[in-house]
């Protein structure tokens, strides 16, 4: 008996005695409650339901959960340091457009040392304080860094600054400096405004291109096979955020938006005459569900689904600086026989 069949009846209890089933993890709106021992399962549950997917960050040090996807990496307080890391290896096998907002702080003169994207295979650890930006001596790293301070040492431009590094080496005139720093900001020599802004990095793995857009601009891009001369073959990196502060201090934090890959949408099931409700990130400028069969609006992030047969849909994402995402997702239309 498929489990589906059993979510089409209003409180069923069923038992099965079948060492097929070993795993059961169902959200329930209304109600549900499961006992397992290997040989039976009991399971009551009413009739509305949807099933959930959430990603899973690692967060270490200073790093505080804000909540509605925000991270505070650092506060406004000396020597400091937090990380947060996805918990699962991605493949750069794969494209992916991670879309976010950073903030930098407010503090301008004094305020210091900024945040790094880094792509590393080592750990899920704590990286370093100060004007390491956390990412100091990761090996081997690709590290995207959003710099707000002058250090003399690694030939730091004068200004707020983005660039591409890798393997944990700030050094701008060394040979593991991807690409020159330019402003974080176009036009602005301070990103120390208090204000979020929009990024994007965007990894193109049949391009090999990696390429960060702040505020829709296209500040920096690398083009080089990194699986091949940085990760030695092996392209299954963890994904974080490093920041650090050192005797000059801000608020730094990061706020998700969608991470192509990891907040993909998790399949459904619903019963014949009943409706699943699925849901996309919120504050992006347009949605486009197709095919527009059994849907109470297509054109939103988080409509209900009624088909009359197991449908796949595709759901088109797009953002103010004209970026697309597309998902797909089966809700299947559960058979009421036994």
């Amino acid at each position: 008996m498929h489990l589906e069949t059993l979510l089409c009846r209003d409180y069923i209890a069923y038992t099965s005695e079948s060492d097929d089933i070993k795993l059961l993890s169902v959200t329930i709106l209304n109600f549900a409650v499961y006992f397992y021992n290997m040989k039976k399962l009991i399971l009551f549950v009413a009739l509305s339901f949807t099933f959930t997917g959430y990603s899973q960050f690692i967060l270490n040090g200073d790093a505080v959960d804000l909540g509605d996807g925000c991270i505070q990496l650092t506060e406004e307080v000396t020597n400091q340091a937090g990380s947060v890391w996805y918990d699962t290896l991605i493949s750069l096998e794969n494209d992916f457009n991670v879309d976010f907002f950073i903030n930098l702080g407010d503090l301008d003169a004094g305020g210091a040392d900024g945040i790094a994207f880094v792509l590393q295979p080592v750990s899920t650890g704590l990286g370093s304080t100060g004007g390491g930006l956390g990412y100091d001596g990761i090996e081997p790293s690709v590290d995207v860094e959003f710099d707000t301070w002058q250090n003399a040492e690694n030939n730091d431009p004068v200004y707020d600054h983005v660039s591409i590094m890798r393997d944990g080496v700030l050094d701008h005139l060394a040979e593991t400096a991807l690409t020159p720093a330019t402003q974080i900001i176009s036009g602005e020599n301070n990103a120390e405004d208090g204000d979020f802004h929009k990024v994007n990095i965007v990894w193109l793995a049949d391009l090999q291109t990696i390429s960060v857009f702040v505020d829709c601009d296209l500040r920096v891009f690398y083009t080089g096979d990194i699986v091949a001369d940085i990760f030695d073959g092996d392209p299954l990196v963890y994904m974080g955020f490093t920041a650090a502060t050192g005797g000059s201090y801000n608020y730094q934090t990061v706020c998700f938006n969608y991470l192509t890959g990891l907040d993909e949408l998790s399949d459904a099931s619903v019963c014949p005459g009943d409706s699943v409700q699925l849901t996309v990130p919120a504050g992006f400028t347009s949605y486009l569900w197709s095919p527009d069969v059994g849907i109470s609006d297509n054109t939103i992030n988080n409509p209900y689904f009624s088909p009359t047969e197991t449908t796949t849909y595709t759901v088109t994402i797009s953002d103010e600086c004209g970026f697309t995402i597309s998902d797909t997702v089966i809700v299947t239309v559960a058979s009421p026989d036994f």
